[in-house]
């Protein structure tokens, strides 16, 4: 009976992490998000009347509420990536204990702070001078913009 119930055990946390590793960041900030801003390879499958769209390439940024960002990322289209823009009134300890964040390296551009992270619940990661990154936050006037893998238009 006890390796039954470890075995359960260890079965469901395996799942758990799997579930945790496939987070969006639409989901991380649900609830308190001001906009979405999803990043894709293609417009396939997307009406593009219901949301802003800005072309790129072959691509595009479309910029819409929270509330819709499930609908562009189940759509079919390809999300190459995401951005949320928070309200600075969140704070930024929130944003790190949300994402679970290991900072990387911070600067000033522009009188902006941009921050450089990993988050291990997010699904992929790139790497830079041998370290995995997948946030990049950016401080504007009023707000901070996360991006995963990187914030891919201005701030």
């Amino acid at each position: 009976m006890k390796k039954l119930l470890a075995f359960i055990l260890v079965i469901s946390s395996l799942f758990a992490v799997n579930l945790l590793s496939n987070t969006t960041l639409s989901e991380v900030f649900n609830n308190n998000a001001i906009c979405y801003f999803a990043y894709v390879n293609n417009l396939n499958n997307i009406d593009c009347s219901k949301y802003e769209v800005t072309l790129n390439g072959n691509g595009a940024i479309i910029k819409t509420d929270i509330k819709l960002a499930n609908s562009i990322l189940v759509s079919g289209c390809s999300v190459s990536g995401e951005c949320v823009e928070v309200s600075k009134d969140f704070g930024f300890g929130e944003i790190c204990k949300k994402l679970n964040l290991k900072i990387i390296s911070s600067e000033h551009v522009n009188d902006r702070l941009v921050v450089t992270a990993y988050s291990n619940m997010l699904p992929t990661y790139l790497t830079s001078e041998n370290n995995k990154i997948n946030i990049q936050i950016a401080e504007t006037e009023n707000a901070y913009l996360i991006g995963y893998p990187l914030i891919l238009h201005s701030y």
